[in-house]
């Protein structure tokens, strides 16, 4: 009869990690890492040890599971599984510069990505319900299965010999969704104009002196979508620009709350001189060789090249 594996619980910590597989290693194991986003699990033939980034209620797991099964048995589930989405949940005012702000107006929508998985179809009345009755903090992970990756390095004798990637069928079905959120938020981005600080995944930043009216209308759009949306209180929004990152810090009902991210603009700002050039061709550049251009991140070359247009 085979003996049953011991199994350890731990939470995820690098260093400790690090030890168990240079021991393993050093020991001539054979064993397996297995990694994804919320755990590491290191394996032989007779022990389990499992890294956590948080442990969650079991009806977590059976929300994924109701979920996974709604989205395999619809039609449109099936054919967003073939397909490929982005995963762009956040933008950001071009070229806004450093600042303070004392009190903004910050819109989010309620329960967006569970509310879009039901807006679609691709789960029923029930699951949605189901799924709202556990903490909002273990929803996101409920969902988030969907998208589940994990990596598997296995070791023989302490030596790696193969590894290998898994992703759930269902991860598009979850970029799909993030997909649909974001297109919203960009339409609501475009429509403040001036008034538009920063989105992140399913709420939006503006400023304090937009137009009611203007408001409304953006409010309308999460409405008319079958979005429901909720004004939370933010103060003391602090804007600051390091290299090509935007860090922001507010406090947001009551609580500190930093924002970290990449400004989009730049590819953005890159891409749109770089179309201007090739549709110029002020070097009257051979067709093969517009084609062929690679991107490159030097701004201030290219935007000299448009200048330096009318010379040429």
């Amino acid at each position: 009869m085979k003996q049953a594996k011991h199994k350890s619980l731990l939470f995820r910590d690098a260093e400790t990690i690090k030890k168990i597989v240079e021991m393993y290693k050093d020991m001539k194991l054979d064993f397996c890492i297995k990694n994804s986003s919320h755990s590491t699990v290191i394996e032989t033939e007779t022990n389990q040890i499992r890294f956590v980034t948080s442990t969650y209620s079991n009806a977590v797991f059976m929300a994924a599971q109701k979920i996974k099964a709604d989205v395999k048995s619809s039609d449109l589930g099936k054919s967003i599984m073939a397909g490929t989405y982005s995963t762009a949940n956040y933008d950001s005012a071009n070229g806004q510069p450093d600042g303070k702000w004392q009190s903004v107006i910050n819109i989010d929508i309620t329960s967006a990505y569970a509310t879009c998985l039901l807006n679609s179809k691709l789960i029923s009345k029930e699951t949605y319900l189901f799924l709202q009755k556990i903490p909002k903090t273990e929803r996101l992970p409920a969902m988030g299965m969907l998208a589940r990756n994990q990596l598997i390095i296995n070791f023989e004798k302490g030596i790696p010999t193969t590894n290998e990637r898994f992703t759930a069928e269902t991860a598009q079905v979850f970029f799909y969704i993030i997909s649909e959120i974001n297109k919203m938020m960009q339409k609501v981005m475009q429509m403040a104009g001036d008034y538009f600080l920063f989105y992140w995944v399913d709420g939006i930043f503006l400023k304090q002196d937009i137009p009611t009216d203007l408001l409304e209308q953006i409010e309308s759009v999460f409405l008319h979508n079958n979005y429901a949306v909720k004004y939370e209180s933010v103060k003391d929004l602090e804007w600051k620009r390091e290299e090509d990152s935007v860090i922001i810090t507010m406090i947001k009902n009551g609580e500190d709350k930093r924002y970290a991210f990449k400004d989009r603009n730049y590819s953005k700002n890159f891409d749109a001189l770089m179309q201007q050039f090739i549709a110029r061709n002020p070097y009257k550049l051979p067709a093969a060789d517009l084609a062929s251009m690679e991107r490159s991140a030097n701004f201030a070359e290219i935007d000299t090249w448009l200048q330096m247009e009318p010379e040429i």
